[in-house]
Parts: C-alpha cells; sequence; structure tokens
C-alpha cells in the first residue's frame, strides 16, 4: 500500500543509557518537540494508566508524529513495594 512494513523496537532503561546521548541532543530534541506540538503537527493524547495495587500504576503514553510516519509508545510501571522485595520499584529507578 506504499508503506514500507512496520518496525517495531523495544527499547529497556539500559538500551536507553547504553545509547550515551550527549545532552544538547536531547535538549534539541525536546524543543523541536515543542515546537511541534505548538503547531499541531503531532499527536499524543492524554496518557492511560491501570492501578493494579495500591500505590501501583502502569501508564501508557502513545505518541504519533506524521510528518516522520512514526508512532511509539512509552510503558511505565511503578510499584512502591517491590524494594522490600529486593526489586526496583520502577524500571528506571535504582531502588
Amino acid at each position: 500500500m506504499g508503506h514500507a512494513d512496520p518496525v517495531v523496537r523495544i527499547l529497556t532503561d539500559q538500551d536507553i543509557a547504553a545509547a550515551s546521548l550527549p545532552l544538547m541532543d536531547v535538549y534539541d530534541l525536546v524543543v523541536e518537540g515543542f515546537r511541534l506540538q505548538a503547531r499541531g503537527e503531532f499527536e499524543c493524547p492524554p496518557k492511560v494508566g491501570i492501578h493494579t495495587r495500591p500505590g501501583a500504576f502502569t501508564h501508557a503514553m502513545p505518541a504519533y508524529l506524521p510528518t516522520k510516519d512514526l508512532a511509539g509508545t512509552k510503558l511505565v510501571s511503578v510499584y512502591p513495594d517491590n524494594p522490600a522485595r529486593g526489586l526496583r520499584r520502577s524500571p528506571a529507578s535504582s531502588s
């Protein structure tokens, strides 16, 4: 139908850290994101979430960038009781 086959990439917090993006590159990307938002050139609906236990949650944050035909979803889960069980509170936290 004129589109390439979709590619799905799953990135962990370790994948992101290993990319070692220079801080100014990250800053430039964030600024560009705000510019696109101001011009209404991307779709970013409110995040949705479930609350599986008291104080715990999983949120999904989808977005679509039509100018690049790119879509992504960030998933975040936080379980405050995990450290007492020897696990991290969330994938991006150290405790």
